[in-house]
Order: structure tokens, then sequence, then C-alpha cells
């Protein structure tokens, strides 16, 4: 994916145990290639193959991986000696996101991944899902929050409703 600041994320899927890529119902062996392309040098071989949820920043500094588990990286390393200011936001701990969240919609305090964000996060997960499926490139406008000029690609954002769970529109 592009983002308008130029910001490109790349999407990979791990799975048992053995890293892979390419169409969803195609996968193929990864080449050690691949692999160096994908995570570059220095990234361990636990990180590379196991099947592990979570997602990699990779920027001009390094690389980070978060999952469940963790973060790991060189910049996690680094906290140690360059800890950040004491003011800098930071995620509350939660082993219970979905208890958390139930919790809230109770007392309305934001929960520990708020929906504003969790909104955008999860649409590039879909997007690139549908893109991967359909095997093609799609277009995406944030505002109206739409596929622009596939109609198809645009019609797997939803599906067909079932009482009595509507929305209105």
């Amino acid at each position: 994916m592009m983002f308008p600041t130029g910001v490109e994320l790349l999407y990979f899927a791990s799975l048992n145990r053995r890293a892979r890529y390419g169409k969803v119902e195609a996968h193929q062996e990864t080449t050690p290639e691949q692999l160096k392309t994908l995570f570059g040098e220095g990234v361990s071989d636990e990180i590379k193959t196991m099947n592990r949820d979570g997602i990699m920043f990779i920027g001009d500094k390094g690389r980070v991986f978060v999952n469940r588990g963790g973060v790991y990286g060189k910049a996690v390393e680094e906290l140690k000696e360059n800890p950040f200011p004491e003011n800098a936001w930071r995620a509350a701990p939660s082993k219970n996101h979905m208890g958390n969240f139930f919790d809230c919609v109770k007392s309305r305090e934001e929960p520990v991944s708020p929906v504003r964000i969790q909104h955008r996060s999860i649409s590039t997960c879909h997007l690139t899902n549908i893109s991967i499926r359909l095997g093609r490139k799609l277009k995406w406008d944030p505002k109206l929050e739409k596929v622009v000029g596939d109609k198809e690609a645009d019609s797997w954002q939803s599906r067909e409703q079932r009482a009595p769970y509507l929305l209105k529109s």
C-alpha cells in the first residue's frame, strides 16, 4: 500500500511456521532471496518463519516487530539507554481487548484499542485482502470510504444484513 504521505506498507503472510507469500489460493514457499527482501539483514529465523500474527514496521533507522507476545527489534532494545520522554503517549496494557471493549461500553471510558484508530488499521487489512483475492490493485478514497473505479471490489466491503441486525443508512 502506498499512502498519500509517501509511506509504503508491504503485506505478507506467515503461515504454518513457514514464511509464505503470493495469492491466497496458491501460496508458494518463500525463497531465501525473497526473505532477505522482506526482512533485510539481521532478523532472526524465528521471526522470519514462526507462525506469529503480528506486524513489522520498517523505517529508515531499523525494524520493529510487534505481536501479542511482545515487541522486538533493535529500537526496542535501545529504549533501555534512550527511553521515551515521560510525557510520551503509551498504550495501556491489556490481556483482554474484547473484555476491555465491553467494559468501556458500560463505563464510557476509552478502550485500550480505540475505535478511531482501529477502524483505519483494519481498513488497510481488509482492502489488502480484497486486492489479493481479486488479483488487482485498488484505489481507496478515505473520505468516502469507497474503492474508486472498481464496483466489484467496493462491494466486498459489506454483506447482506440479516434481521433483526439491520443498520439503517
